[in-house]
């Protein structure tokens, strides 16, 4: 499926099941590529394929792989914050995000409605952590999450998502105070590569 964007091909999209020869199809253009002098080739690949990708490529013949770059979303991450800047304050971990989650919970006791009766329950902290952690792997804010409620009747699923959102807001914000969460990443990169050419004149798998 190929997509056009002002007369140019900007997106070209490989479809198709397992074992129907899409990474092989990628890896011959990759190599054709090279042969006619293309440079400037990116491969961005899912972070457990990264070394298989780049051992594929240092096969190529001619040593024509070695000027073709791998990325796993990590590692596009790094590159781009390294270039412009995007990484401020201290690193969080797992058990960081459990002593935010709680201050958070703590802060904001008061406040929640439906989740109020089980709020400082160890299972609830967990249960939050992980909705807090899909909601970022999806780019997902509280500011997005409070536009859906505002949409939603009256009924205990949008006491629900309020009780939620509140909390994920609070635990948001005791964090950008002075550190940084590695979930927001995509996000931040996602809005580096608004503001910065990184992609100009490269060719991306």
């Amino acid at each position: 499926k190929q997509i056009y964007f002002g007369g140019f091909l900007m997106l070209y999209i490989i479809l198709g099941r397992a074992g129907f020869g899409k990474t092989s199809f990628v890896r011959r253009k990759l190599l054709e590529n090279a042969k006619n002098g293309i440079s400037n080739q990116i491969l961005i690949v899912p972070e457990q394929f990264s070394f298989e990708s780049e051992k594929a490529l240092l096969n190529f013949p001619d040593r024509l792989g070695h000027g073709i770059e791998v990325l796993s979303f990590t590692r596009l991450c790094t590159r781009v914050f390294k270039l412009y800047g995007g990484i401020a304050g201290l690193q969080i971990d797992d058990a960081s995000r459990s002593v935010f989650m709680a201050a958070a919970i703590s802060q904001l006791y008061d406040s929640l409605s439906l989740y109020k009766k089980i709020a400082k329950r160890p299972e609830f902290l967990k249960s939050m952590l992980d909705s807090v952690c899909e909601f970022k792997n999806c780019a997902i804010t509280p500011q997005q999450i409070n536009r859906t409620i505002a949409l939603l009747p009256d009924s205990s699923l949008k006491d629900r998502m309020k009780d939620i959102s509140l909390i994920y807001s609070g635990y948001d914000s005791l964090i950008k105070e002075d550190y940084c969460d590695p979930l927001d990443n995509l996000s931040r990169l996602c809005k580096k590569l608004d503001e910065h050419p990184f992609f100009e004149d490269k060719t991306v798998f």
